[in-house]
């Protein structure tokens, strides 16, 4: 199974092609078949291909926005796959989205009803939820069989327990307001050691990202 892997980020693309196999458990056993990044978007855009962090070939292109910029690496890559699998061999379409609140623990299939939603979520990530659906639009019409899922931030410490993943600041009298108590702790992308809670065996606790669910 081919998956293309696209993770919008607040100006840049990131983009992997991976192959999995049928008795594939974790993603590390994915194989990468390439790796692009596409960054100053809506400024001077650029797109690279990369053979681990190093950059082998650059490139100027025109992408003013998301969309314009998954629409430049779909044309690039069908002229510089090679032996590489052709947009027809894709399987599976996965998007970064960075807020699905509480509402999304697992990869779920963006359909129309769940586009809604990622939207809606777009006031508590604006630099990254909207661009996650920029890139659809291109993806459904040049993969329009292809099923795309949104893979969330917020999901991924959705395992840790209920009393270490809410904030519960104390309202009038001492007591937490039922917003309060709504707050929740979500994973950013920083480094590990500038999230980790001091609280002992919750030191698994992230608690930079700080959104109502």
């Amino acid at each position: 199974m081919n998956i293309l892997v696209l993770n919008p980020g607040g100006n840049s693309l990131k983009i992997d092609i991976v192959a999995c196999g049928p008795n594939q458990r974790h993603a590390f056993e994915a194989a990468k078949l390439i790796s692009v990044t596409i960054e100053g978007i809506g400024r001077n855009p650029e797109l690279s291909r990369l053979e681990g962090k190093k950059s082998v070939h650059s490139e100027s292109i025109e992408a003013r926005d998301y969309a314009s910029a998954t629409e430049c690496f779909l044309n690039w890559y069908e002229r510089a796959r090679v032996d590489l699998p052709n947009l027809k061999q894709i399987n599976r379409v996965a998007v970064r989205v960075v807020h699905g609140g509480s509402e999304f623990a697992l990869p779920t299939p963006i359909d129309q009803a769940v586009e809604k939603k990622i939207k809606a979520f777009e006031k508590l990530a604006p630099l990254h939820n909207k661009s996650s659906i920029k890139v659809l639009a291109p993806l459904r019409r040049r993969l329009p069989n292809v099923p795309i899922y949104g893979v969330f931030d917020t999901a991924y410490h959705r395992t840790i327990p209920e009393y270490a993943s809410r904030y519960a600041p104390s309202g009038p009298g001492g007591q937490a307001s039922d917003s309060a108590l709504r707050i929740s702790r979500y994973l950013s992308s920083l480094p590990a050691r500038t999230l980790c809670s001091s609280r002992g065996q919750d030191a698994r606790c992230m608690q930079c990202r700080i959104a109502a669910p």
